[in-house]
């Protein structure tokens, strides 16, 4: 991306008081150059899904509890998040009106 292009996207992404802060712009632009953040992870972590549906953690840990979205197991047994095939299979629901 040129850069005058990016400039000009980072003024209009930060006049929308929607976005909220704390890197989602960075995160954006690093999408449109080609950057990847994980996305090669098999899951995502309890926070990157929490904000990926607006939503809590602990609304993703109810998710996981009532089996909508699997755990995503780490080093001891311990959760690390949920996987990112139960995540993705959620949200196509959400878009197709299952719940």
């Amino acid at each position: 991306m040129r850069q005058e292009v990016e400039v000009v996207l980072r003024m209009l992404l930060k006049a929308d008081s929607t976005i909220p802060p704390g890197g989602r712009i960075d995160h954006a632009i690093d999408v449109l150059n080609g950057t990847t953040h994980g996305q090669d992870r098999p899951f995502l972590t309890t926070m990157e899904a929490a904000e990926a549906l607006h939503v809590n953690r602990g609304t993703i840990k109810a998710l996981v509890k009532s089996g909508k979205l699997n755990r995503a197991v780490g080093t001891f047994g311990r959760t690390i998040g949920v996987t990112r095939e139960s995540y993705q299979r959620y949200v196509r629901g959400k878009m197709i009106g299952e719940e």
